[in-house]
C-alpha cells in the first residue's frame, strides 16, 4: 500500500508539473494569449492605415480636388495666369 501511495505520490506531482510549467502548460498558455492580444492591436492599427489608403485611392481615382492637391504638391503644378512664390 505505502508503494502505491507513493507511485501516485509521484504520477501526481509529474502531471501537475507538465500542467503548470511544461510545453502547452499553464505559463506557455497566458504568453500566448498575451502575444494574440497584441497581435489583434497590431492589426487593427493596420486596417485602419490601409481604410486611410483606401479612401486616398478612391479620392485619386475619382480625380476630384485630391488629385488636384496632390499634383500641385508634389509636382510643382502651377495653373495657366498664376504666379507662384516659394518662400524659404
Amino acid at each position: 500500500m505505502k508503494y502505491i501511495v507513493l507511485f501516485l505520490l509521484i504520477i501526481t506531482a509529474t502531471l501537475n508539473y507538465q500542467l503548470w510549467l511544461g510545453k502547452g502548460g499553464w505559463k506557455n498558455v497566458q504568453r500566448l494569449k498575451a502575444q494574440v492580444e497584441e497581435q489583434k492591436q497590431y492589426n487593427n492599427a493596420q486596417k485602419i492605415e490601409l481604410n486611410s489608403i483606401r479612401k486616398q485611392v478612391e479620392d485619386l481615382a475619382s480625380g476630384g480636388e485630391s488629385l488636384i492637391e496632390v499634383v500641385r504638391y508634389e509636382f510643382g503644378y502651377v495653373k495657366e495666369d498664376e504666379v507662384f512664390y516659394r518662400i524659404q
